[in-house]
């Protein structure tokens, strides 16, 4: 277990395999934070989350595959620790600006997708604004990501489906818009 700053974060490795050859054994590292239950990912550049080994290759070569995937697992863990470090570091004057940033309203958006924009910033306003868990972090980009975490990890969905709680994960394994999007922000911010 890691702890940055007041943050304790764990390391998870999701395992997928279709076992009947048809599609790759996957491999994501996904960070859930202990306090909140909070799943979390985060692009780089040259090192990603998600590693795939083909069915077809030979024994040697899905060795040398698997070894190197858990380098790579090795590697983002490494650099993760370092972002978000940094996130702490650096202020984020006004969480409005970030938010409409996060959810922009289209100049064609119908009334319904109105209501549905405002109600989503709202809520990761109600989220950053309220949770013990990100106060120490509040005024940073970390106390944003936190923010933005939460509520993909634990918003009800606009649309109730038998199958949101599985999309919800899924998103959370392989990449969730916003979070992207919010680190985009970090990134021009």
């Amino acid at each position: 277990m890691d702890t940055w700053g007041t943050d304790d974060i764990t390391p998870y490795i999701y395992f997928e395999n279709s076992f009947d050859g048809s599609g790759s054994i996957q491999l994501s590292v996904v960070m859930l934070r202990q306090w909140c239950a909070n799943g979390m990912t985060y692009m780089f550049k040259d090192n990603n989350f998600s590693w795939a080994i083909r069915h077809t290759n030979s024994a040697m070569q899905y060795l040398e595959q698997a070894h190197q995937n858990i380098l790579n697992t090795q590697n983002y863990i490494e650099q993760f620790e370092q972002e978000m470090e940094l996130l702490q570091q650096k202020k984020l004057p006004n969480f409005m600006d970030f938010s409409n940033y996060l959810f922009p309203v289209p100049a064609d958006a119908t009334d319904r997708v109105k209501s549905n924009i405002f109600s989503q910033r709202n809520e990761l306003v109600s989220i950053y604004n309220s949770k013990d868990d990100i106060k120490p972090f509040k005024g940073t980009q970390y106390g944003a990501y936190m923010a933005v975490t939460d509520l993909a990890s634990h918003s009800v969905p606009l649309r109730q489906s038998k199958t949101a709680d599985e999309k919800r994960f899924f998103k959370l394994v392989k990449g969730n818009d916003w979070v992207s999007k919010a680190q985009d922000f970090f990134q021009v911010a």
